[in-house]
């Protein structure tokens, strides 16, 4: 079945399989950007003699690696002894004659065995400037995300010992290094660990591998020397990682251990200050439970975009250059970058079980209780000194309340008659408080959710959105007109009372998909007289 497979991919690839690149050539390059699939590389080898000039080849690489069913070593070497991730050479430059003499080769025995085959002698345009569709058809490559669960796979593995002492439980210089200026070489050194990312960029800079090119050469290397000493290891296929439908059986640690990087449990975070002597933050301070947040974010990366240092490092409250001049306050409050607190949380409300309350909600202003929640802190006396600041944020988290403060059963209506079409349909019997009941569940199961709803008093402020919390809020007719009726109109911007009914019931049954009350049975709601 693998074969068939195959030969399947080598028939719909044959317009874009390599071959032929014009004579002068010498160098290699992958192209990178945006623009073209991860898995595509561009060999266009420079000019090694004047005229006879051919276009480069788009070579798919994961079609190819599939085809050959993840054997690395049909196109690249083995030394001491790992995969060069060099097209059959190891330090030798690239030339014509070497990718002429390998690909046609093995495109014709393909031929010869009776299998779908590439391009072969004379067919010099079905790789040199064939035009690749975008995206290619089959190409199922996904960015893979290096997460908790991964890393701390990696970490307890038995098969990746430390290069230092493979007896040593700690293994994270296996594959965290980073390079030293003084020394002018590769170091490794604890506690310094870092996202590969933050030095690998997304295309090669300064000397410095792309990302994608750091991860194969070590990942793959790692995992094919493995499996050559038949040991368990990662994928050595591209499709093993980039596919989601295979990655989908990896399996997953989904209560994964912190990482053992000396980071805090949590951190005093603060703003400018005001005044002279006595000087006071201008807002509360954050006491940020930096433990609770590690178990909620996929990786360190989610917040540390750039480096693992303080977000204060770069974005100071002033701004300046290393945080590309944006303040500390835009940093944390940016309501549409993932990275900012603000950010990730607006992300986390879109979900199922948030978006029926939040949806309708007016994303730009935030409420006193919304900034309380984090700025938690009441003492706005500045601390210079970073050791009393920890000890300050620790012992703050440590005596943090749990406590939940329910609404009575009996301060909640139990159902609410809506009359508004009650010229055509019955008035509406709303179970007010089975709705309350039932949103409240659905809190019960968000650590997020549970801290910014502590007071369940505010999930009336799901429904009565434009309203502060309280058990009495005004009634919807306050803010929504009768369309009709002679009496004033809604405010501009403002729907009349009908349209408000069915936008915000509607909306609220589709974003929680409550498939037992479909939005558009409508005699659910209004029975016919």
């Amino acid at each position: 079945m693998a074969k068939r497979i195959a030969c399947l991919w080598i028939v719909a690839a044959g317009v874009i399989f390599f071959l032929f690149p014009f004579p002068g050539q010498t160098a290699f390059e992958k192209e990178a950007g945006p623009a073209v699939p991860p898995d595509r590389i561009m060999i266009n080898l420079p000019q090694e003699s004047e005229g006879n000039e051919m276009p480069p080849v788009a070579f798919m690489h994961a079609r190819h690696n599939e085809s050959v069913e993840g054997d690395c070593t049909r196109c690249h070497v083995e030394k001491d002894p790992a995969v060069v991730f060099k097209f059959q050479r190891t330090d030798q430059p690239a030339s014509m004659d070497l990718y002429h003499d390998n690909c046609i080769v093995c495109h014709e025995q393909q031929k010869d065995a009776g299998q779908p085959a590439g391009p072969t002698t004379a067919q010099c345009r079905s790789c040199h400037g064939a035009v690749v569709p975008d995206p290619a058809p089959g190409t199922q490559w996904e960015k893979i995300d290096f997460d908790r669960s991964l890393h701390y796979i990696h970490e307890v593995s038995d098969h990746i010992g430390s290069p230092d002492n493979p007896s040593d439980p700690d293994n994270c210089n296996a594959c965290h290094h980073r390079y030293d200026e003084v020394q002018q070489r590769i170091v490794t050194e604890r506690g310094t660990e870092s996202a590969c990312i933050y030095c690998h960029k997304e295309v090669e800079a300064d000397g410095v591998r792309s990302i994608r090119d750091a991860s194969h050469d070590a990942c793959v290397a790692c995992h094919l020397t493995q499996k050559n000493q038949e040991v368990k290891a990662g994928p050595v296929e591209c499709y093993g990682c980039h596919r989601a439908g295979v990655r989908a059986e990896m399996p997953v640690v989904p209560d994964a251990p912190r990482m053992k990087r000396n980071q805090p449990d949590a951190v005093f975070m603060t703003g400018g200050t005001t005044g002279e002597g006595q000087a006071v933050y201008r807002m509360s301070p954050v006491v940020f439970d930096h433990k609770q947040h590690e178990t909620a974010a996929a990786s360190c990366r989610v917040c540390h975009h750039e480096s693992l240092e303080s977000c204060s490092q770069c974005h100071t409250p002033a701004g300046d250059e290393k945080g590309g001049f944006v303040r500390l306050e835009q940093a944390m409050h940016a309501q549409t970058e993932s990275a900012s607190c603000v950010g990730c949380h607006a992300q986390e409300t879109r979900k199922t079980d948030c978006a029926g309350c939040h949806d309708v909600m007016p994303r730009p202003r935030m409420t006193e209780n919304a900034c309380q929640v984090c700025h938690n802190d009441p003492d706005r006396t500045v601390v210079h000194d970073p050791e009393m600041q920890q000890i300050r944020a620790d012992t703050f988290v440590s005596a943090a309340s749990d406590e939940y403060r329910p609404v009575m059963p009996k301060d909640i209506p139990e159902t609410v008659t809506i009359g508004v079409l009650s010229d055509t349909y019955q008035p509406s019997r709303f179970p007010h408080r089975k709705v309350m009941d039932g949103i409240a569940r659905r809190v019960e199961d968000s650590d997020l959710a549970n801290t910014f709803h502590k007071n369940q008093q505010t999930l009336c402020m799901g429904c009565h959105h434009n309203s502060p919390s309280s058990l009495t809020p005004p009634d919807c007719a306050a803010c929504h007109a009768v369309a009709g009726d002679g009496m004033p109109t809604s405010a501009p911007g403002i729907p009349d009372l009908k349209t408000a009914y069915h936008g915000q019931c509607m909306g609220c049954h589709d974003k929680m998909e409550i498939a037992a009350v479909p939005s558009t049975d409508c005699q659910i709601c209004h029975e016919k007289k």
